[in-house]
């Protein structure tokens, strides 16, 4: 297959400052197209680099149809805290949005492990009308965080809905100082949910920022960056819905610089799978398919030498793609910053 070499536009970019985009940093993209055919693209807007810097969640949104995305628009804030990890999931209608909340001055280092006040707490807020209004934030904390944790964190990126109904938006957490993943789910249109088991993995390895999909005969694959030496992706298999996972295992074909990817079933039953693919910095960024439940890759779009960080992946439409991803570059100041840019990709066929 040929690779395709998109072309991107801005969508949100650091260092602006203007009255409707007031914001230093904007970082950690999440893609979702609605019921209607608009995009939805959310991230964190931050008032400075750190991870957790008075963080609020954003969006703008493209209407069917159109190029132009809509202004920033505010659908999650709780000053002084910080709000992290936006990750959204489409049933129907409703829209769903999980995030993090860190208390002011606290990261995932210092965080309070446990539920309390003082601790990472997980929300959820969510729309019925088409991401115009939101509902007051529902704390998930108990539902959806290890007793034990310190920091737990949605995706980055996107949650599924199964074939059969089940929704599920994919988690890591760190305890003492190790990673895990596991997943959260709901067989009820997320009125109640529940917590899966943690995934088992051997101790060189620390799977962290994940993302899942549906894999043939009802199976989820799940992929994760690896917060260790390894510079590639772990995959694990779940047959339960994600209740219950295979040992995590290294993924050696996907290389990675210990970053966030994206994976995405698409309609024609194949997989997608976007991230820097590059050793040693977060650069090269690329868009891999497989046929074959992630056994194989190949690539189909690459995105040049240049930075290229977190992404989300999207299917517009049979053989195409739209990808929400982050670059790293010096703003005005002369600060670091990031751009978060879209790009179409039209599949080529072999």
């Amino acid at each position: 297959m040929s690779a395709v070499v998109p072309i991107s536009n801005d969508v949100f970019v650091s260092g602006t400052l203007r009255p409707r985009e007031p914001f230093s940093i904007y970082r950690i993209p999440a893609l979702v197209q609605i019921s209607d055919g608009a995009l939805l693209a959310f991230c964190e807007g931050r008032k400075d680099i750190g991870d957790q810097s008075a963080n609020v969640i954003v969006v703008k949104k493209r209407e069917k149809g159109y190029t132009r995305w809509s202004n920033l628009k505010v659908v999650a804030e709780d000053p002084p805290a910080s709000l992290n990890n936006p990750c959204v999931l489409v049933d129907g209608t409703q829209i769903f949005l999980m995030y993090q909340r860190y208390p002011a001055g606290k990261s995932e280092w210092n965080v309070s492990a446990g539920m309390g006040p003082e601790s990472c707490q997980s929300f959820l807020i969510t729309s019925n009308d088409s991401g115009e209004n939101w509902s007051s934030p529902r704390d998930l904390t108990p539902w959806v965080k290890p007793q034990q944790a310190r920091s737990v964190a949605s995706g980055p990126g996107i949650g599924i809905k199964t074939s059969g109904g089940r929704l599920i938006f994919p988690f890591n957490t760190r305890i003492g100082a190790s990673w895990t993943t596991f997943c959260v789910y709901s067989d009820d249109h997320g009125k109640t949910w529940q917590k899966g088991e943690l995934v088992q993995h051997e101790l060189e390895f620390n799977p962290n920022e994940v993302q899942i999909a549906e894999i043939s005969a009802g199976k989820l694959l799940m992929n994760a960056r690896n917060q260790a030496k390894g510079h590639f992706r772990l995959q694990s298999t779940s047959s339960d819905g994600g209740r219950t996972w295979t040992r995590i295992e290294p993924k050696p074909d996907l290389i990675d610089p210990v970053c966030m990817g994206s994976l995405l079933r698409l309609s024609d039953g194949r997989l997608a799978f976007s991230n820097p693919r590059s050793t040693p910095a977060r650069a090269q960024g690329t868009v891999q398919l497989s046929g074959d439940d992630g056994a194989t890759w190949r690539i189909a779009a690459e995105f040049g030498p240049d930075s290229f960080e977190y992404s989300s992946l999207c299917e517009l439409a049979p053989g195409v793609l739209g990808v929400l991803y982050e670059t790293k570059e010096k703003i005005a100041t002369g600060a670091q910053g990031y751009r978060i840019r879209f790009a179409e990709i039209r599949l080529l066929e072999n």
